[in-house]
Formats: C-alpha cells, sequence, structure tokens
C-alpha cells in the first residue's frame, strides 16, 4: 500500500494546533447518537437503523488490496493527526482540500457505518469521510467522480435515508464530487503544493512573528517577505504553508504559489474550495 511522504522540516518546537482541531469525530458521532436518542424523530428512523462506530478512529472498512484495481493508499494528515486510508483518487482528493481548507478543523475516513431496512431490505452504508467544520458542526461525507454517479434511483433513495438519520442526530449529509477538486486549475495546484508542505514543523515563535506582522499590516502580506523574516526563505515558506493546514492564517487559492501570494490572518475570509455538491 503506497504512502505519501511529504516534505518535513523539523524545528526544536512544533506549534500546538488549536482548540477546535483536537475535536474527535468519533466523540461528536458518539453525541449525535446520544442526542438523537431523546428525539421524537429518532423513534421512527432508529425502528429500522442502527450506526455502528468503529472501534477506534481507524476505517470501518478494510482498504482494498491485493489484484483489485482500484487506487488505494493512506494519506498522512497534520489536521487529523493520522494517516487516512483511501479507496479512489476521488477520496484523496478530498482529504488534500480538507486538509488546506481552513473551514474543516478535523476530518476521519470511514468513521461509521449505517446499517438500516429500506423497501424491507438490509443495507449497509459506511461514509467515506466525516468532518469537524469551523463552527463545530458534523458533515457525513459520500465521495463520487460526478453526477454521473447518482444516475441509480435506488443508490439516491439510500442516500437520502442516511442523510435524513444524520439529521437527526444532529449531522449534515453531503456529497462531494472528486472531479473538479482533481481537474488541472490554479487553485487546484496550490493546494496540492501547500499540503505537500503539511507535516512541516514550526514553532509557537513561528506563529506570534507571522501573527504580529500581519496585524501590523493594514491588507495582506506577500508570501516571500513573511518566510523571509522566519529565516531562510525555502524553510519559512514550507513553515507558512503548514501553519495554514493549521488553521492559523489563509493563503490565496486562487493565484499561483509563489513569493506575491497574498497571506492573511485566518480571521479574513477564506474562499471554500469547490467541488462541493448541496446538502441532501
Amino acid at each position: 500500500m503506497p504512502t505519501e511522504r511529504p516534505t518535513r522540516t523539523r524545528d526544536r518546537s512544533e506549534h500546538e494546533d488549536p482548540p477546535e482541531a483536537k475535536l474527535s469525530v468519533r466523540a461528536l458521532l458518539q453525541s449525535g447518537l446520544s442526542r438523537a436518542s431523546e428525539s421524537t424523530d429518532w423513534v421512527a428512523i432508529s425502528a429500522a437503523t442502527r450506526v455502528v462506530l468503529a472501534g477506534s478512529d481507524g476505517p470501518m472498512r478494510e482498504v482494498i488490496t491485493g489484484r483489485n484495481v482500484r487506487a488505494t493508499g493512506v494519506y498522512p494528515s497534520r489536521k487529523a493527526g493520522r494517516p487516512l486510508a483511501f479507496e479512489s483518487m476521488n477520496e484523496r482528493a478530498v482529504f488534500i482540500h480538507s486538509e488546506v481548507d481552513t473551514e474543516i478543523a478535523n476530518y476521519l475516513s470511514q468513521p461509521c457505518r449505517f446499517e438500516f431496512v429500506l423497501d424491507g431490505v438490509k443495507r449497509s452504508y459506511v461514509p467515506d469521510c466525516a468532518r469537524i467544520l469551523a463552527d463545530g458542526t458534523l458533515e457525513i461525507v459520500e465521495v463520487k467522480g460526478d453526477r454521473r454517479d447518482l444516475a441509480d434511483p435506488d443508490y439516491l433513495r439510500k442516500l437520502d435515508h442516511v442523510a435524513q438519520a444524520s439529521r437527526t442526530m444532529g449531522w449534515s449529509f453531503r456529497v462531494m464530487f472528486g472531479a473538479p477538486l482533481r481537474a488541472k486549475t490554479v487553485r487546484n495546484a496550490t493546494v496540492q503544493l501547500i499540503q505537500h508542505h503539511r507535516l512541516t514543523r514550526y514553532g509557537a515563535e513561528d506563529v506570534f512573528l507571522v501573527h504580529a506582522r500581519l496585524r501590523a499590516a493594514s491588507d495582506a502580506l506577500p508570501l516571500g517577505d513573511l518566510a523571509r523574516m522566519l529565516g531562510d526563505e525555502v524553510v519559512g515558506r514550507a513553515k507558512i504553508c503548514a501553519m495554514m493546514v493549521g488553521r492559523e492564517l489563509c493563503i490565496d487559492l486562487d493565484a499561483p504559489l509563489s513569493p506575491t501570494s497574498c497571506v492573511r490572518l485566518l480571521s479574513a475570509k477564506c474562499a471554500v474550495a469547490p467541488g462541493v455538491e448541496g446538502v441532501l
């Protein structure tokens, strides 16, 4: 099983991620199940539906290996604090964008299994991903290549049942398309370059210096200027990219990554990644 090896630049102290990044997907799943049991809406759904959590923060499904031709692998995530298994290049693309998107605080692959009866037939469904948004909302995610993968009416009814159950537990349900996230665009190329440095170490002093410089500025500052402030420009650039993954700042994703890229504090609005389908 291939494992990606992004660049890592060592520093004496590694900055601690913000508190919301420590929110556990599993803890929010358990909280949702507990809250749903007290809801009158859950009575109609729970009679034919149950949600099974993974025994740990590992994936619910075993990644397909052997002679199967599907792309599989492991994505080492700084944001999730663990390697995440993926079963397609579309899933990998969603992980990469979730890693860089500052609106995502944490995420986990294959976090649970829905078991239910639909039209008298036992069904099961394992989400490809669950993400904790910046506001603390838990989002259940189904990953597809594009709209053509949703052509089967029976499959859509299955997803609709899962979406209904998710809402009852206080979660949202979303379909994300991998094709737009894998397309050859400036934004996707910039995201790729930033996530490449996601495991670079940076210290609390680095964050303090960058934040102080950004607060003193009336507008965004060039990436190159901030990188040189941290010492070696190459190492500084890698640290700033890692800081975006750590949700310390925003880098303009709609322009090629370069020394002139605009960098802002996280409080400034950052554009949300494309390729997201509406909540079911």
